[in-house]
């Protein structure tokens, strides 16, 4: 069979037929186009697959860490770290990873508490085998995988499916609550700061009443929005219920904590909802309450920080919305 004779068909991620005058499957390559033999079926080549860390511990377990092939990753917990984690026994610069030709290795760097893989522990460099647990120090294990991107989306889907809200996309109330009480923990372990704001989007329900479900979901999406970009990257954001909100701000007080729920209320203020038509644009305003884990007495269970920021930001809606209460308006 001559080559004039043949039909090219290029190739994505689908399996094609390409067949000649003569039925005779066929398909040619060059760059993304491929050539068979007669008779041979073209294979739309195979995705690249991915080295990962998929978390099996603690209240982020699921989360899914992709590895770097170019560059070693370290682990551990100094913020400057390649995958910070945030355990007290975890060493700031724990270990590392490397890929090395069509190997990985696992590197201990001299971590107080130890690393371990497949349950023995490792004193310098090991290499690492799909599907091998990496213990880092006494309570953080991973499993080192190598899979293909398709699977490593649905890991971080099924991992997101579980801790974020679907409408807003932030954080859930489950998320929230296991948090709050690690973040807790933390502050009182090292002596710093943290501090808690509750929002409600005001008169949310007459939105919902007036202008229907969708646009009250538009409001939402928007409010939430804003105040991830307001906030640190580090700061927790979550959709306590309904048309509340909050943010869990690590080492910041009272005052830093306040001066953050009046940047917020400012950009919510000016913001310009766009809901789907017909609806025009949407005007809003958020209430908010600012509490300091100094503010409550040591032995008070997690929950009373919670319930001082609720107290405040109620305050808030009763002295006309649209505006911080923070607990020392009357000193």
């Amino acid at each position: 069979m001559s080559l004039k004779n043949r039909t090219t068909q290029r190739i994505s991620t689908s399996l094609l037929r390409v067949h000649d005058e003569d039925s005779t499957l066929v398909t040619r390559m060059s760059g993304d186009e491929r050539e068979t033999e007669p008779g041979k079926m073209a294979i739309a080549p195979a995705a690249k697959d991915r080295a990962l860390l998929v978390l099996l511990t603690g209240i982020h377990a699921g989360q899914v860490h992709r590895l770097d092939e170019r560059a070693p990753s370290v682990l551990g917990r100094s913020s400057d770290s390649d995958i910070i984690v945030d355990d007290a026994g975890v060493s700031r610069s724990h270990a590392r990873l490397t890929k090395n030709a069509e190997t990985w290795t696992f590197e201990d760097l001299g971590a107080t508490n130890g690393s371990f893989v497949g349950g023995r522990r490792v004193r310098g460099a090991t290499e690492l085998r799909p599907g091998d647990r990496i213990q880092l120090g006494p309570n953080v294990v991973f499993r080192f995988s190598v899979t293909d991107e398709s699977e490593a989306e649905l890991q971080q889907k099924l991992f997101d499916s579980s801790t974020r809200d679907g409408l807003t996309q932030l954080y859930n109330r489950r998320y929230f609550d296991e948090r709050l009480v690690a973040e807790i923990a933390y502050a009182r372990r090292h002596a710093t700061p943290l501090c808690l704001i509750m929002m409600d989007v005001d008169r949310f329900k007459a939105i919902n009443d007036s202008l229907g479900h969708l646009v009250g979901d538009s409001v939402l999406r928007a409010v939430a929005g804003e105040v991830v970009r307001v906030v640190r990257t580090e700061d927790v954001v979550a959709r306590y219920g309904g048309e509340e909100l909050v943010v869990l701000a690590r080492a910041t007080g009272h005052d830093a904590g306040a001066r953050l729920a009046e940047r917020i209320r400012a950009a919510i203020a000016d913001l310009d909802v766009t809901p789907p038509p017909p609806a025009s644009e949407v005007k809003v305003t958020i209430s908010l309450g600012v509490a300091a884990l100094d503010e409550v007495p040591q032995g008070a269970p997690d929950s009373a920080l919670v319930d001082l920021a609720d107290e405040r930001l109620y305050a808030a809606k009763e002295a006309g919305r649209n505006r911080i209460v923070t607990g020392k308006e009357a000193t």
